[in-house]
């Protein structure tokens, strides 16, 4: 091809692209390489402050739905039972909206802006999310759904907690430490457990054990940070004690709890069959609530106990260690 042919056919093909562009009215936006505008975009608890929330749901996979309740009128927060709600773990609730390493800020607040990790649902383990990652629903007063979000146990960097909507395979980290938060999986989990949970050993000055047995009834009193006496029926008068002997029960009573809420605990609660009633009294005066120790559900087993902050009968661990004899005490 001639020199000045290859010119005129350029000019020529020139002059197409130009009447191309302005006939179809430039560049289409929507087909140029994926830019900032197409990354998947999360902001959780948009609109929703803490102080909105007034009931959180936990499902587990393969789990029924714990509901945790705010308590009207107060911070405090309650576990939704059949037999309605009842007290929560002392720990789980305040790291409820709080992380349990005091070095991390854990506030939830409204308007978290969260950074797109991906999309590819093979690489979701790699997040730690599986059966071992719950759905929390936030709702408000009025059942209105707040947030809803699949939280991963797996810690992240830097206080970071993986998450993802319910519906979606996009991966976000959100900049909460929150992967421990909701590691309970079911009812028994959340509830409080614990008869004394604040019980501390230097301020207890009584121990009283009312037993249905009029002779194996006895009273341990401090004498000083290292002495005690005990008072009963098979003593002539105030005796001296093992004073590690009665550490050890107030060690056990500290970590006195729960092992489980039968369903029919009230069906198997007699009053003639309570074994004995224990309760505290404080260097300050203060009387704590009264343990009462049942019958068996079955020989061999621990026995039913219930108390007021509990609310419901329930089965107390190591009960054998609990009940002791007078004499056991005696120097």
């Amino acid at each position: 091809m001639t020199a000045p042919k290859f010119a005129s056919l350029a000019l020529v093909m020139i002059g197409l692209c130009v009447a191309l562009y302005f006939f179809t009215g430039g560049p289409d936006e929507t087909t140029i390489t994926p830019d900032e505008s197409d990354v998947p975009v999360l902001v959780a608890f948009e609109n929703a402050p803490p102080e909105s929330f007034a009931r959180i749901e936990v499902t587990f996979p393969g789990k029924e739905t714990v509901s945790l309740v705010k308590v009207q009128g107060s911070g405090d927060w309650e576990v939704e039972t059949a037999n309605g709600p009842r007290p929560m773990n002392i720990r789980r609730e305040t790291r409820l909206f709080y992380s349990s390493n005091a070095r991390e800020k854990n506030e939830f607040r409204a308007g978290v802006a969260c950074d797109f990790l991906g999309s590819n649902p093979e690489r979701h383990g790699e997040f730690g999310f599986g059966e071992l990652s719950p759905l929390v629903t936030f709702r408000d007063e009025s059942g209105n759904q707040l947030e809803q979000l699949l939280v991963s146990r797996q810690p992240g960097p830097a206080g970071i907690t993986y998450v993802r909507r319910a519906d979606s395979d996009d991966v976000f980290s959100l900049p909460l430490p929150i992967h421990n938060n909701f590691e309970a999986v079911d009812e028994m989990g959340w509830r409080l457990q614990y008869v004394y949970p604040t019980l501390r050993a230097d301020e207890v000055a009584e121990i009283i054990m009312e037993h249905s047995i009029p002779e194996k009834s006895f009273t341990l009193k401090r004498v000083d940070d290292n002495a005690w006496e005990i008072e009963s029926p098979v003593f002539a008068g105030p005796t001296e004690t093992n004073a590690k002997k009665v550490l050890q029960t107030l060690t056990r009573l500290r970590s006195a709890e729960a092992l489980e809420f039968p369903e029919n605990g009230q069906d198997l609660w007699n009053e003639g069959d309570v074994l004995c009633r224990l309760h505290l009294k404080t260097k300050a005066g203060d009387t704590t609530q009264v343990l009462e120790i049942g019958p068996v559900m079955k020989p061999g087993t621990n026995r039913l106990a219930r108390c007021e902050s509990l609310r419901d009968v329930f089965l107390l661990k190591e009960t054998g260690q609990l009940i002791q004899s007078p004499s056991s005490y005696a120097k």
